[in-house]
């Protein structure tokens, strides 16, 4: 089960510039957004008792209390501050991320088997309160099941909290809607009905809510309650990785092209190692003077951060486009890139090694000269015909069906082309069958079982008779499953429309 830690910092902005300047630690201090009449955003604690409140103008704020220091509010370095302390906080989990808000106060921590680790869920949250308390910071922090319970609890609950697993609605009853994240509009319209808390909005029927409140509730209910999945988006954006390379002149020379590869794998190899990756998709840009630039993709079967291995790839995949303008500048980009897994090297080398290893070479191979539809695997799936119970799919990133959907049955083109590719027979030729009999054999039916295949849905039919050939007469357009006796015992005869 996922497991999410919140930590809430209220009053960021406030926070980050106290942190940054000491000498404001304990003063009457002010933040104020800018504008025709400049108001207060946030104060502290003890202009917050001496009669400052947010959205007071600053001008009445300092005749309240005239050695109040008023500092304009930095939303960007307070982002920044926010992704370096969340930088900081990867040592409690290896993903984090900023809440998604116009302005982030919150962390959100996946910590989904991070526990082990700190030797349970309770000693981690122990650790993580006294070491960011240490370090100058004021949090509440919570655990739950899903970034919204987790965040909902940070904001509007009793912290540090520990919610046990599965336990997230029972948590939540008490909270104010405003743990929902929902718009100020809802808010009011709930208010109006009595609604104030979570566990009244829980005990309405389904149904009717997003009817009467919008869709947007019944998705903050799913969110908190983990029945729909949220992403936690990390701070930490991965480096792009390319090489770029300018012609004074522009050219159509294939050795100066290939040169240029060549220099390219080089430079992006520097930071592969460095991150310790390994290539899975390349894109290559030739820019030209007038038309647009031509792009060309090379995906690999494993990956690698050989240069040389990938050069060839492109000089393979380059092989088959035509440049028809001289090219005046070259980019070639990391589409998508793996980790690096653990190889034996040779102890005492002949040459430098170029990635080839076996199949996966071959692929790659096959793959840049030929196509990457053209290098494909079978691919098994449920099929009440069995010539059609399989799926023909490129081995370089094949495409994956969604998890629950059952695989789609092809229509008829498909089913012609596959058809020729397992018979080897040309278009409007009947297929192969499982199995010939040396001579004609005579069955009798017994029974007949309706088939919930048909796509008219209509009765079966009943049918009798001698099969000559597969198929000879028209019992094949019936579209049925025939339970038959032959000489050797009873068998299944599967006739359907061909």
């Amino acid at each position: 089960m996922r497991r999410v830690m919140c930590v809430y910092l209220p009053a960021w902005p406030l926070q980050r510039l106290v942190h940054d300047q000491g000498k404001l630690r304990g003063k009457a201090v002010a933040l104020f957004r800018a504008g025709r009449v400049p108001q207060i955003t946030v104060c502290s604690r003890r202009a917050a008792a001496a009669g400052v409140r947010p959205g007071m103008p600053v001008a009445e704020a300092r005749a309240v209390l005239p050695q109040l220091d008023v500092r304009e509010e930095d939303p960007q370095a307070d982002v920044r501050a926010l992704r370096r302390l969340a930088q900081w906080a990867e040592r409690y989990s290896p993903l984090v991320g900023l809440a998604d808000e116009p302005a982030p106060q919150s962390l959100l921590l996946d910590i989904t088997g991070c526990a082990a680790c700190f030797h349970g869920e309770d000693n981690l949250l122990r650790r993580a309160v006294r070491e960011i308390t240490e370090a100058g910071w004021v949090p509440r922090m919570a655990f739950a099941d899903s970034i919204g319970a987790a965040w909902a609890l940070a904001h509007h609950g009793r912290t540090p909290c520990l919610t046990p697993p599965g336990a997230a609605a029972m948590a939540l009853g008490d909270l104010p809607l405003a743990a929902l994240r929902l718009p100020p509009k809802t808010l009011e319209d709930l208010a109006q009905l009595g609604i104030a808390r979570i566990g009244a909005l829980l005990a309405l029927p389904r149904s009717d809510i997003p009817a009467r409140f919008g869709a947007l509730v019944l998705r903050r209910i799913d969110q908190a309650l983990g029945r729909q999945p949220e992403i936690l988006v990390p701070s930490r954006t991965p480096e792009e990785i390319e090489a770029s390379w300018s012609f004074e002149y522009p050219t159509d020379r294939w050795q100066v092209l290939n040169y240029v590869l060549d220099r390219s794998t080089e430079r992006i190899h520097q930071p592969l190692e460095r991150q310790n990756l390994a290539v899975r998709k390349l894109e290559n840009w030739f820019y030209h003077v007038s038309k647009p630039p031509l792009w060309i993709e090379v995906g690999l079967y494993k990956p690698s951060n050989c240069p040389q291995y990938l050069a060839m790839l492109l000089h393979a995949r380059l092989e088959r486009e035509r440049i028809e303008e001289p090219v005046r500048a070259v980019r070639l980009r990391v589409a998508d890139a793996a980790a690096l897994t653990d190889q034996q090297p040779e102890f005492f080398g002949q040459g430098e090694s170029h990635g080839l290893e076996g199949a996966s070479a071959l692929v790659d191979c096959l793959s840049g000269r030929l196509g990457a539809r053209a290098v494909t695997r079978v691919r098994l799936v449920e099929d009440f015909q069995p010539e059609y119970a399989c799926r023909f799919e490129p081995l370089i990133q094949p495409e994956i069906p969604k998890q629950g959907t059952p695989p789609r049955r092809p229509g008829k083109a498909q089913r012609r082309q596959q058809k020729d590719r397992w018979s080897g027979s040309g278009p409007g030729q009947p297929l192969r069958p499982l199995r010939l009999w040396p001579r004609p054999v005579r069955i009798e039916v017994m029974s007949v079982v309706r088939s919930a295949l048909r796509p008219d849905g209509g009765e079966a039919r009943t049918f009798s008779g001698t099969i000559t050939s597969w198929p000879r007469t028209r019992a094949h357009d019936y579209g049925f499953f025939a339970a038959a006796r032959m000489d050797a015992g009873i068998c299944m005869v599967a006739l359907t429309e061909w």
